[in-house]
């Protein structure tokens, strides 16, 4: 027997649980089927419970992880289920336990080095650096995956490229690949279709993190190197996406609405055709080309296969109806907005949902000022609305397409004796705007 052997006996005992109750509640809550032949080996210390298992049966055994987790890293010594464990400790990179798992996986992997030994050490190394703070740390990280990289076979890269680029959007921290792969990329002689993949990946980091021109620049140069091989539709088409959304964070709206129609060129049979009528029509609505805007939110309209989808559609399709003056026809997205806000409101906690509950904010005081004059309260929901989109993206989009507008309409409630909005207030306002 050992610890954890010990642990689970003791625990299914003292609870009074029979071995036949604990397996059919692991098959009851989480759709898991083991032998009472099998846990009896697990609290025999003959085995242990594989990782995807482990969690499952300590909740049935009301056993906490951090109870448990000591004694399964003695036990275990596959590097994947040492992964995955330092994946879940990583996440408080100042957990001591993350520090021991990722010292196990090193020396595991220093003893008889192999091929495979190596990527398990890239594989922890890049892992790990997701989540460094330490900048003497970082750059010491940095440098021995640079290193051991060129060591390994183009394959073998690769796969650890890939591992890094998904583990990276996983958790959304995207610097420490950016700064890798701008080196090795370079270095290494990678063939035309690894640089195709490795360039869309980088400017996929890129645009996550928001640095727009040197994403496009990494697209296009995907781009160019498609030329010079085959490569899939599937490919050509996620390529040419992401150029057009680039274009449309950059304000380059004919280039974008060039790469779209040439992503519809495509006829690519997986393309998604919800997404590419909300962003082309966005696209038009930019160039003021409304009514090609409204044909193209109508299809994604038709395309939309959640109601959560419509969210971002109505909020720009009421906006352009309050500019053509129909206010009756712009009343029902409004309120059809309002509906989706209500009812999903526990899902418009993303950067893309956030902006489009300040485009709903941005109507509601455009209806505020038509209908009742009322001024202040328009002015206070679109400041509401501006910090709604802090450290976003999007928040250059909201001053330049309706804070204008509104702001121009409310100014005429300032008096200079008994003033509804306060000098304070237009100051904050006035930095966030162009000049009109």
């Amino acid at each position: 027997m050992n610890k954890l052997s010990e642990l689970l006996r003791l625990k299914r005992k003292t609870r009074g649980l029979s071995q036949e109750f604990v397996c059919d509640e692991l098959y009851e809550k989480y759709d898991m089927t083991i032998s009472q032949h099998q846990l009896s080996k697990y609290e025999t210390g003959r085995t242990y419970p594989d990782f995807e298992l482990l969690h499952p049966l300590l909740d049935v055994l009301h056993i906490s992880y951090d109870e448990a987790k000591h004694m399964y890293l003695q036990l275990n010594h596959k590097y994947e289920t040492l992964l995955e464990m330092l994946e879940k400790a990583c996440m408080d990179e100042d957990n001591p336990f993350a520090k021991n798992v990722f010292r196990k996986l090193i020396l595991l992997s220093k003893t008889r080095p192999s091929i495979q030994k190596i990527k398990v050490q890239l594989y922890t190394i890049c892992l790990s650096l997701i989540f460094t703070k330490n900048e003497k740390k970082i750059r010491g990280k940095i440098t021995f995956i640079q290193n051991q990289m060129l060591t390994l076979p183009k394959s073998e890269q690769m796969a650890i490229i890939e591992y890094f680029y998904i583990k990276s959007k996983k958790f959304r921290r995207y610097t420490y690949y950016v700064r890798v792969m701008e080196q090795i990329k370079d270095v290494g002689k990678f063939n035309i279709r690894q640089k195709i993949f490795i360039s869309y990946q980088l400017a996929t980091c890129l645009y996550f993190e928001e640095k727009y021109v040197e994403a496009l620049t990494q697209a296009k140069e995907a781009y160019r190197l498609m030329s010079q091989t085959e490569v899939t539709k599937h490919f050509q088409y996620s390529i040419l996406a992401r150029i057009g959304h680039i274009y449309i964070f950059l304000g380059l709206y004919k280039e974008a609405l060039e790469s779209y129609e040439a992503l519809i060129d495509l006829n690519y049979s997986g393309q998604d055709p919800y997404t590419i009528n909300v962003n082309k029509g966005y696209i038009h609505y930019k160039l003021k080309q409304f009514d090609q805007a409204k044909v193209c939110w109508d299809n994604a309209i038709q395309c939309a296969k959640e109601t959560l989808d419509l969210i971002y559609v109505y909020p720009d399709y009421c906006f352009v109806l309050i500019l053509e003056k129909r206010i009756d026809e712009a009343k029902q997205f409004f309120s059809k907005s309002d509906q989706i806000i209500t009812k999903f409101a526990n899902s418009m906690d993303n950067p893309p949902a956030l902006y489009q509950l300040a485009l709903h904010k941005r109507n509601q005081a455009l209806f505020l000022v038509i209908n009742n004059k009322h001024y202040e309260e328009a002015v206070r929901l679109l400041i509401e609305a501006e910090g709604l989109l802090e450290n976003s993206p999007y928040k250059e989009e909201i001053i330049t397409t309706w804070l204008t507008i509104t702001y121009t309409l409310a100014k005429n409630a300032v008096s200079i004796e008994d003033p509804i909005i306060t000098k304070e207030d237009l100051r904050k306002l006035d930095k966030l705007l162009p000049i009109i």
